[in-house]
């Protein structure tokens, strides 16, 4: 089930975003992974949402001001995503 993150509002992608939202949840449109967050570009809070999410290895679905879209798959640690190599890498050089 796709879920929404903050109703605060942004600029243009906040009223499409909602829109592939409600779509995906009633099932209107295809292709979104399942359980994916729909985020405008342009709200206050995108870079936090999307930083969240692939830490918690959440797909989400970046929605631009003139339609476009980005899927962002999150892969937890468990799954060796880039996320842990970039974490294991930084741990490396404190060693150092």
């Amino acid at each position: 089930m796709a879920t929404r993150v903050d109703g605060t509002s942004a600029g243009e992608a906040s009223g499409l975003a909602f829109a592939r939202f409600c779509d995906a949840l009633e099932g209107r449109a295809g292709g979104y992974p399942r359980g994916a967050i729909f985020v405008p570009s342009d709200a206050p809070y995108t870079q936090k949402t999307l930083l969240r999410a692939l830490r918690e290895g959440q797909p989400a679905v970046v929605v631009f001001p003139d339609g476009q879209e980005r899927i962002v798959h999150g892969e937890t640690r468990q799954e060796g995503g880039w996320l842990a190599g970039v974490r294991s890498r930084l741990a490396g050089r404190r060693r150092r």
